[in-house]
């Protein structure tokens, strides 16, 4: 079950064909010719919170009247609250709201 995230601990985070063979590529950033990669963990961090998203509002409707419902509520409820917190942290800075959304939405390619 660990595997996967050992195997991420001993790739270099600056060569992005060490990463290929990963099982949670799709988490990576992507790759662009001539620039150089490394590997981005806010990306990352959006791909899987908009990955535990859908998975989470699927389940909530495929599976009513079950214990499954509270566990896909509250991670709902977990991703909301941190967009939130995201749009109120902007608000004190004084980003505009176009930096707001591009924090919030995260990597479009995901």
């Amino acid at each position: 079950m660990c595997q996967p995230a050992l195997a991420a601990l001993s790739k270099p985070v600056d060569s992005r064909p060490e990463w290929e063979s990963w099982k949670y590529k799709w988490l990576l950033n992507p790759y662009e010719e001539g620039v150089p990669w490394e590997a981005d963990p806010r990306w990352m961090q959006f791909a899987s919170d908009k990955y535990l998203y859908h998975l989470a509002m699927v389940r909530f409707h495929q599976h009513p009247f079950t214990a499954g419902v509270l566990v896909s509520f509250f991670k709902i409820q977990q991703l909301e609250q941190q967009m939130i917190r995201v749009a109120v942290e902007g608000l004190r800075l004084g980003t505009t709201e176009t930096q707001m959304r591009e924090f919030m939405e995260g990597p479009q390619d995901v």
